[in-house]
């Protein structure tokens, strides 16, 4: 006898890959995830979903791990660091 999976609400993903809730919304909202179905307000993915939203925040954390790494190598090497508010500027053209 096969047993279906019931499915399950943003908590219930958060649990099954052991991560804050709000990391889990977070992906859930931001990549447009369509639930399975709503009841009450609430609504509820299919295994997928889960499999999507460990996915997805496995990428995230791989992308800070590597930046984190290249930090560390530019601090090592006594490198200047350049980050996102410092934007080189371009020489003007004369009119």
């Amino acid at each position: 006898m096969m047993t279906k999976k019931q499915p399950v609400s943003v908590g219930d993903i958060a649990r099954r890959i052991d991560q804050p809730m709000y990391r889990a919304a977070y992906i859930v909202r931001q990549r447009r995830i369509e639930p399975l179905l709503s009841c009450g307000g609430r609504y509820f993915y299919d295994d997928a979903e889960v499999q999507r939203v460990q996915q997805e925040l496995d990428a995230i954390d791989s992308r800070k791990q590597a930046i984190a790494e290249i930090k560390q190598e530019a601090i090592r090497r006594d490198l200047p660091l350049v980050t996102g508010d410092e934007v080189p500027s371009r020489p003007r053209k004369p009119k």
